[in-house]
């Protein structure tokens, strides 16, 4: 008995030393676990969804224009698209809802509705930014799917090319690009080792309010020209620029012409085949034509010429569409004939050692 009273001091001491012990491990805990329920809720991509919602029922449209397709717009039309976005709310309350995504761990999506109509669709990404205990938060990637927003406009361009769309740059961003390394067919004869064969991009931006104003640039910085549809909803981007055309189209047309008068006798085989590129797919039907339709002929002239559709691949090969109309007078024993012969070609052109040759050509029909 005696000895149980002595040991009752030790034995309190303990327990009180476990009990502090387990107090300070709790509270631990507690703060640990706090911060992390803390930096869990703050890495939700609700909560950035959440702050989007509370400002379109404040009348706040700012985020939307930020990461929709609106922000390519000018301020005039972002005014109309904020009008009009007021008009379909008009005061009721805009709720989110969870939507489906193909990669909803690093692109979770949302749904933003008025009662059952949906009005657009939010797209999450990572901040790129540790929070805390090594999670990363989200942030607003886009804004879709919104009524107003239908429009959409096709860029097929040359690949390297900056595209612009009401000015702002959209050939750096990966998500409009629907098909890369297109072959330029026009080229595809003409063999590797007097070009780096050039391809191309298509670039589709949808959620338009309306069809924007595109404009380009070669990978130089120069102004490129662009084919664009009646619609304005598809366009083609040229390869070389606008600057110095009257170069290339001069080139174009003595060589062109120089093949039309071999076709007419004016000149003989082995001038035209000294223009032809060595190894080009045309070479061998030059060498077989049959020029004696206007043997003798004393004139051969050429008018209405037009060169359109100038397209510069590289320094070195270009392309470009000519017509014109070839006279041809005075054969022989008939000094009065007089013969014109309408002609439609595209005609492509390789420069090896500083001289411009016939690479390929494609006969059309002259209109």
């Amino acid at each position: 008995m005696l000895s149980k009273i002595k040991n009752a001091p030790t034995f309190w001491k303990i327990f009180l030393i476990a009990v502090v012990v387990l107090v300070i491990a709790s509270v631990i805990i507690w703060v640990v676990l706090w911060n992390y329920l803390i930096g869990y809720e703050k890495t939700r991509a609700t909560v950035p969804v959440i702050e989007l919602v509370s400002e379109i029922n404040e009348g706040d449209f700012t985020k939307v224009i930020e990461y929709s397709n609106a922000s390519k717009l000018d301020e005039a039309i972002q005014q109309d698209f904020k009008e009009k976005l007021t008009e379909i709310i008009a005061g009721q309350e805009v709720t989110y809802e969870k939507a489906f995504s193909k990669d909803k761990d690093n692109h979770p999506a949302f749904t933003l509705k008025i009662g059952d109509i949906k009005i657009a669709t939010v797209t999450m990404e990572h901040t790129g930014e540790k929070i805390s205990f090594g999670m990363e938060g989200f942030k607003i990637m886009s804004v879709t799917d919104i009524p107003i927003m239908s429009e959409s406009v096709t860029i097929t361009a040359p690949s390297g090319y900056a595209i612009f769309l009401n000015g702002d740059i959209i050939s750096d961003k990966e998500n409009y690009v629907v098909e890369k390394d297109i072959a330029v067919s026009g080229i595809s004869g003409i063999p590797d080792k007097y070009l780096t064969k050039p391809t191309m991009v298509k670039y589709v931006v949808s959620d338009l309010v309306e069809v924007p104003e595109v404009t380009a640039k070669t990978e130089k910085g120069d102004p490129a020209t662009i084919v664009t549809s009646d619609d304005k909803k598809s366009c083609v981007v040229k390869f070389g620029s606008t600057q110095n055309p009257d170069y290339y189209k001069d080139e174009a047309l003595k060589l062109a012409k120089l093949y039309s008068q071999y076709v007419t006798a004016w000149v003989g085989k082995d001038t035209i085949l000294k223009n032809v590129l060595e190894d080009s797919p045309i070479r061998e039907g030059l060498a077989s034509i049959q020029t004696g339709f206007y043997t003798d002929h004393k004139k051969d002239y050429f008018t209405d010429e037009k060169v359109e559709n100038l397209q510069i691949y590289s320094d070195n090969c270009f392309s470009c569409d000519i017509s014109y109309t070839q006279w041809v007078e005075d054969i022989r024993n008939n000094p009065s004939f007089k013969k014109a012969l309408p002609s439609a070609f595209t005609f492509y052109f390789v420069k090896v050692e500083n001289k411009w040759y016939i690479a390929d050509l494609v006969i059309k029909d002259a209109q």
